[in-house]
């Protein structure tokens, strides 16, 4: 009897915890955004901006494009915003803004 509660207390457990992960896994919803990135000149440059931009608690993902300046970051906008992004590049010499689509 003992041993069936003990597995009983253990099954539960663990659905609990099954529940709890894939709930927090789908309330995550990602924000993308487009920046404009000054003052790029050589291949080292990019690898800091996605640096300084993923350094933000936050960010998923950052793909820098020196030849149109712009860098695309996918985060969690529960936890930051493009602006403390933006200033992140900004803060190790790559003055960035936040570029808004038309019509936004």
């Amino acid at each position: 009897m003992k041993y069936k509660i003990e597995a009983l207390l253990l099954l539960c457990t663990l659905i609990f915890n099954i529940t709890a992960w894939a709930d927090s896994e789908t309330t995550v919803h990602l924000a993308v955004q487009t920046f404009a990135v000054e003052n790029m000149t050589c291949a080292a440059c990019p690898i800091t901006v996605r640096k300084a931009m993923e350094n933000v608690d936050g960010v998923k993902n950052v793909t820098v494009d020196i030849k149109s300046n712009t860098a695309i970051a996918e985060f969690d906008g529960s936890q930051t915003d493009a602006n403390e992004i933006a200033m992140a590049a900004t803060n190790v010499g790559f003055p960035t803004s936040v570029i808004t689509k038309e019509g936004s």
